[in-house]
């Protein structure tokens, strides 16, 4: 399984993207995996595309995730967006988004690969 990072995505649909043939490459490796999508992840993705892009492809984007059988949204319950939070309030070192933790605490609780170019992200999964 994988887990997407906003950043994988704006980088995969939006082809002016530094690291968009990056992106492509990673897509095509993990074509068959199951993606963990969390509606954190794919909300913070539609915004920053729309800013990047327009609605057209933020509309694009959202029908091809909804089609792909290899996608499956992810709902965090209560209790754990209050550990996402704690983490978040609880940082000393760093300065993790939201969105950032919420794909840390995905990764770690289904034990699955992050494709991520978020430098943050990245350390943190390192350490």
């Amino acid at each position: 399984m994988i887990v997407p990072d906003t950043s994988f995505l704006v980088s995969l649909y939006f082809s002016s993207d530094i690291n968009h043939q990056q992106a492509l490459k990673l897509a095509e490796e993990n074509k068959n995996e199951i993606m963990l999508l969390s509606d954190i992840i794919l909300f913070e993705t539609l915004t920053v595309l729309l800013y990047k892009e327009g609605l057209q492809l933020c509309n694009i984007v959202y029908n091809h995730l909804m089609q792909n059988k290899n996608v499956r949204f992810f709902h965090f319950t209560d209790q754990e967006k209050d550990e996402i939070i704690k983490v978040f309030f609880s940082q000393t070192n760093s300065k993790l988004s939201l969105p950032d933790i919420s794909v840390l605490y995905l990764t770690n609780k289904s034990k699955s690969k992050v494709l991520a170019f978020d430098e943050d992200i990245l350390n943190k999964i390192k350490t």
